[in-house]
C-alpha cells in the first residue's frame, strides 16, 4: 500500500484529479461487477490486490484534492472535513 502513495504524485501530474477520481472509480465499478459474476470463490484474490492499488490512489487522492482547493492556511481544516466525510459518515456504527 505504500507503494501505492509513493505513485500518487505521478497519476496526479498525468492524470489530473479528477481524473484520478473517476479513473478510480470507474474500477470499483468493474470490481463491484466482477464480484458479481464470481463462479470461483479463489478468484477473488486478483480482485483483491486491484483494491489495493485503487484504494491507495484514491484515499491519498483525495487528501491532496482537499488540500489543493482548501484556501490559505485552511489546508488542514478541509483535509480533516473530507476524512471526517469519508471515514465517519461513511462507515456503519458496530454493534
Amino acid at each position: 500500500m505504500t507503494r501505492n502513495f509513493f505513485l500518487l504524485g505521478w497519476f496526479t501530474r498525468k492524470l489530473g484529479y479528477v481524473n484520478c477520481f473517476t479513473l478510480v472509480l470507474f474500477a470499483f465499478g468493474v470490481r463491484f461487477i466482477l464480484y458479481s459474476v464470481l463462479s470461483n470463490p479463489w478468484s477473488f484474490v486478483p480482485m483483491e490486490l486491484f483494491q489495493g492499488v485503487t484504494f491507495g490512489i484514491f484515499y491519498s487522492n483525495m487528501a491532496a484534492y482537499a488540500s489543493f482547493i482548501s484556501p490559505p492556511g485552511a489546508a488542514a481544516t478541509v483535509q480533516g472535513l473530507v476524512g471526517a466525510a469519508f471515514e465517519g459518515f461513511g462507515k456503519t456504527r458496530k454493534i
